[in-house]
């Protein structure tokens, strides 16, 4: 339907029928966001594949995207502010984090990889997006240690969290070259601390 409606772009009713092909859209989207979420709850490659396509084919794939971004983007943010809410010292939340997050990306990465064309991308996105939802935000948590610390032990302070930011580089890799001349920040192959399970999902897949 997409490429036929490209040949009447000339037709006095061109507007009408992009407008009809947008409704059809919509509604095929609503009627398939259960499965699309039930998909990525288990982590099914064969469903996951199947709506690649057809989201390919009604040129419709930055909205499936939004539904795997925030399947595992609301239990990321759930683990942290668990973290958050525990007896655990910053530094020691943010290891924790930093751990979670390589987890996730080499689970992550080991699935997209069978779905995506593009998984390096996609799974570098959902992180960034993650680490954009995190409430509090990692320098609110940092400015708010700062204001309970004593002048004299603010560097200390500071340091400390270095130290638990460490976590990150020390198990990263060379990434691949991003095009322009650079590199792209890629995790060392460390263990998962868990195994990722999407959270389920309500409504009609509107994010």
């Amino acid at each position: 339907m997409q490429s036929s409606l490209a040949m009447l772009v000339d037709t006095p009713d061109y507007s009408e029928k992009c407008v009809h092909l947008e409704a059809l859209k919509n509604r095929l989207e609503a009627m398939a966001s259960p499965q699309i979420v039930a998909a990525f709850n288990s982590q099914s490659v064969d469903q996951a594949k199947t709506f690649v396509k057809v989201f390919t084919e009604i040129d419709r794939m930055p909205q499936l995207l939004a539904y795997y971004y925030k399947c595992h983007k609301v239990q990321l943010v759930a683990a942290w502010q668990d973290l958050c809410q525990s007896d655990l010292s910053l530094n020691r939340q943010l290891t924790e984090l930093y751990d979670t997050l390589l987890g996730t990306w080499h689970s992550q990465l080991q699935w997209a990889t069978q779905v995506f064309k593009n998984p390096h991308e996609v799974v570098t996105v959902l992180l960034i997006q993650t680490l954009g939802a995190l409430v509090p935000s990692i320098p609110v948590c940092l400015s708010t240690a700062m204001e309970r610390t004593g002048q004299e032990t603010k560097l200390n302070k500071l340091l400390e969290a270095g130290d638990g930011d460490a976590a990150k580089p020390e198990g990263a890799e060379p990434g691949e070259s991003d095009g322009t001349g650079g590199s792209l920040w890629r995790p060392g192959r460390r263990k998962p601390p868990h195994s990722d399970q999407c959270s389920a999902l309500g409504g009609n897949g509107s994010f």
